[in-house]
């Protein structure tokens, strides 16, 4: 596979010394950084050059000696506001690259494969590889564990079902109300698709799915500082542990089902057709900036049949869509509120049998995560509820209760008939416990978490575009989104 790679790269892109890079319009005192001294500029014909530079680096601090192969490359950005809100302007009107091997090229995009990784170095910063901010890594599927890559096929099994069974579109009901066409996983009235999108589902909260280990071990291996905050914040916040109890990454997730199109003028409206706007350019507004969104590509292509490009326009970046892949890149999807419904709170509901229209998670929960997990969210859950009610009677009373005694009143029994107990939560509402794993207590961790997120913001442009609207309107504050992708 390295050897491809190389080959690859060699055709696509001319190496040059680093310092052979042009210098900037603006004056070069605006920058401390305007190379990077210990790598390799990649020149790439056709390569617009408003497009950050990028540059190989044959070894970089950042990146575990093992490494699962592959290469890695430094971003140069101008992460200044003004030049955050120039490549803003950029990329709201850049046209991206036909998805075929020719348009990927003549654009001079840069083609990712397995283990390749990507780093952002500020052109304001020292240059200190130590520094640089993880912002793309690519897993292939000899990175990924066996048995995930077994139970990835059994899922494609159960979603895609045999080949001669497909269609192109999406499934329906006959006059009979009986299922035809499609995949095989359409065929259920809790298969949903999002308002704007014809074959995308919002799968979190209706079905259990096995990618959460696969984004946990994708996230933990591109960037364990990364991975730290982001555990830190699951653990004080309660994340629901979607698809397994390790999972801190993902509060949801969404699957995405497509046919394949001939590569013409007809393709991009028929994967929009299918996809919305997930089928083309376009931005994840409700990402928040301070996680990673994962991507998992596990086609069922025939061999004549080429994968496709998932395309990163804020670096010009292009990633081939292999059979099995795993894509991490600047992005987490935001999360809801605890919602109470009717039923928790109407006494006329006290006897009748529960029933909802809503992912409630006492009554759903063990279908979409393990029951391990499902009980350390029940048993913070009852924290979180027990504590704001408790707020609210008067402190002359002084209202305690134990949570750690808590805990120790609730079990469950898993698949294998073990006895499961939850375990004291260290940052439990209220609590002054400085935790031996996170080295904080709770009232440190939103200023953490939001310094953590100010940090990675100061080099997205669209962040930093509505940083600046907040700050000269009276623009609402909302969840932070990544990066331009298609």
């Amino acid at each position: 596979m390295q050897d491809a790679l190389a080959t690859s790269e060699q055709e696509q892109a001319q190496a040059e010394p680093a310092d052979s890079q042009p210098t900037e319009d603006s004056p070069a005192a605006q920058f401390k950084t305007l190379t990077v001294a210990e790598g390799t500029l990649i020149v790439s014909p056709g390569r617009d050059p408003r497009l950050p530079p990028l540059f190989r680096v044959e070894s970089h601090p950042k990146v575990p000696k093992d490494g699962q192969g592959g290469r890695t490359f430094v971003a140069l950005v101008d992460t200044s506001e003004e030049g955050m809100l120039a490549s803003h302007e950029f990329l709201n009107g850049m046209e991206f690259p036909e998805g075929t091997d020719e348009g990927i090229r003549d654009a001079g995009f840069l083609v990712f494969g397995p283990g390749d990784r990507l780093f952002l170095r500020s052109m304001q910063g020292d240059g200190r590889p130590e520094d640089d901010q993880l912002e793309m890594l690519v897993l292939g599927q000899e990175s990924i564990p066996r048995a995930s890559r077994n139970a990835w096929r059994n899922v494609k099994k159960h979603v895609g079902g045999p080949r001669a069974k497909r269609t192109p579109q999406k499934a329906r009901q006959d006059e009979n109300g009986l299922w035809e066409g499609g995949v095989p996983w359409e065929h259920s009235n809790h298969a949903v698709n999002v308002s704007t999108s014809e074959r995308c589902y919002t799968v979190a909260q209706s079905y259990q799915m096995p990618p959460a280990p696969l984004a946990v071990a994708a996230v933990e291996a591109g960037d364990p500082a990364l991975a730290f905050a982001m555990k830190r914040q699951a653990y004080a916040t309660n994340l629901p542990p979607i698809g397994h109890e390790s999972n801190y990454v993902s509060p949801t997730m969404q699957l995405n089902i497509s046919p394949t199109q001939s590569a013409d003028s007809l393709a991009l409206g028929n994967f929009k057709k299918d996809l919305g706007s997930f089928g083309g350019k376009h931005k994840d507004e409700h990402d928040s900036s301070g996680g990673m969104t994962t991507m998992i590509t596990f086609s069922d292509l025939h061999p004549s049949e080429h994968p496709g490009f998932f395309i990163v326009g804020d670096f010009g970046v292009a990633i081939r869509t292999l059979h099995c892949a795993v894509v991490s890149f600047g992005a987490l999807p935001g999360g809801k509120f605890f919602y109470m419904p009717p039923e928790l709170i109407d006494p006329r509901h006290d006897n009748k049998p529960i029933e909802t229209n809503i992912a409630n998670w006492i009554h759903s929960g063990l279908y979409l995560t393990s029951p391990a997990g499902f009980l350390q969210y029940y048993y913070r859950a009852l924290c979180q509820i027990a504590y704001h009610f408790n707020r609210q009677v008067p402190d002359k009373h002084r209202l305690q209760i134990d949570f750690n005694k808590l805990a120790e009143c609730m079990s469950i029994e898993d698949s294998d008939g073990n006895i499961r107990h939850a375990e004291p939560w260290e940052f439990h509402p209220g609590s002054q416990t400085v935790s031996t794993e996170f080295g904080c207590a709770r009232a440190d961790c939103p200023r953490l978490w939001d310094e953590h997120k100010v940090k990675r913001e100061a080099s997205i442009p669209h962040c930093v575009y509505l940083n600046k609207q907040r700050q000269s309107t009276s623009f609402s504050p909302g969840a932070s989104m990544m990066r331009h992708s298609s």
